[in-house]
């Protein structure tokens, strides 16, 4: 089932709290009635004009700004490819996992996710998992990447001791966030993507047993401020 994208929500949610009606967001968006109701229902995807309109209109809105950027970067492609469906079945039973997590290690891991468009993409603000429980560092891993996916935001999963290839380093780098899993082992090749991130200040999310040495930590900071959440399941640190 198709879903609209990101900013036609956000834009349709600051229409509704402004108390105007949807003929007046048509018209602020320079479509009809019928077109804006295909926009919302998702089976369309805005067009330049569009956006150009929702800028004009809404553009004094930091977040509308970035979801302009975020479905320019990564929803257009998914629209073109008809590919921007509904939200997939697992990202229930992912959300359902986290409920083996600690009531604030849920909210910190879910609070990343909601706020990645808006702040993470923008500032480079990451995460750093740390947790003796390896089963809970992969539902972590399991439950951003299937959130962010349903919202087309596409991450790149690497082990710490991988070692990465030129082709997978630009994939690395191009992807808006980088995933390594038990950093603690980072190779050389990783270490030199988590410092190529850091450069254009890209989020990274870490997950690791233990806590980092020095090397890897302040690559992991350079990238930006980093949330540590201490083993075995996670209470919250900065």
């Amino acid at each position: 089932m198709p879903r609209p994208v990101l900013v036609i929500r956000e834009v349709e949610q600051l229409a509704r709290r402004a108390k105007r009606r949807t003929c007046d967001l048509a018209e602020a968006l320079g479509v009809s009635v019928a077109m804006l109701n295909r926009l919302r229902a998702g089976t369309h995807a805005p067009s330049r004009d569009v956006l150009g309109a929702i800028l004009r209109s809404f553009g004094t809105n930091v977040q509308v700004r970035d979801l302009v950027l975020h479905f320019l970067e990564h929803e257009l492609a998914l629209a073109q490819a008809g590919r921007l469906d509904a939200a997939p079945e697992g990202l229930r039973d992912a959300s359902e996992d986290l409920h083996a997590l600690d009531a604030k290690t849920r909210a910190e891991v879910r609070a990343f996710v909601t706020n990645f468009l808006r702040r993470s993409l923008t500032s480079g603000k990451g995460l750093h998992v740390i947790g003796d429980d390896a089963s809970a560092l992969r539902t972590v891993v399991a439950y951003v990447r299937t959130t962010l996916d349903a919202q087309g935001v596409a991450s790149v999963v690497l082990a710490g001791n991988a070692m990465a290839s030129a082709s997978l380093r630009e994939t690395a780098l191009a992807a808006p966030l980088l995933i390594v899993e038990r950093a603690e082992f980072a190779s050389k090749s990783v270490l030199a993507l988590l410092d190529a991130r850091a450069s254009i200040r890209k989020p990274v999310l870490l997950t690791s047993a233990r806590t980092l040495s020095d090397e890897v930590a302040n690559d992991a900071s350079r990238t930006a401020p980093v949330l540590q959440l201490s083993p075995p399941r996670a209470h919250a640190a900065v």
